[in-house]
């Protein structure tokens, strides 16, 4: 999340660059730090701030694609069933997620 943050306040000079930057970035992380960074980017997708709802979804998105398809279901599943969620920061979390996976794991 660290990362997507820092990298989008850099703005780099095209969104190529910051995704295949991210990518590179996250796919890194060893198996126990992505595990952890879905923990907290779950945690985080029903905060009330649309910008950290949407720097989850890209972090979500970037993680999904990096951990390949044996991660793409699980999560999906997991944001699927916040869509469920009486919360309205919950359910737009949950959608623009679902969004930033499709984005990158098309």
């Amino acid at each position: 999340l660290c990362l997507t943050l820092e990298l989008k306040r850099r703005q780099m000079a095209t969104s190529k660059s910051t995704e295949l930057a991210a990518s590179e970035g996250l796919s890194k992380l060893s198996t126990s730090s992505k595990k952890k960074l879905l923990q907290i980017c779950f945690s985080l997708n029903k905060h009330p701030h649309v910008v950290i709802r949407r720097l989850v979804g890209e972090t979500l998105g970037i993680l999904v694609s990096v951990g390949g398809k044996n991660l793409v279901s699980p999560v999906r599943n997991s944001l699927q069933g916040c869509l469920d969620l009486k919360t309205r920061a919950g359910v737009c979390g949950a959608a623009l997620s679902l969004a930033c996976i499709h984005r990158y794991c098309p």
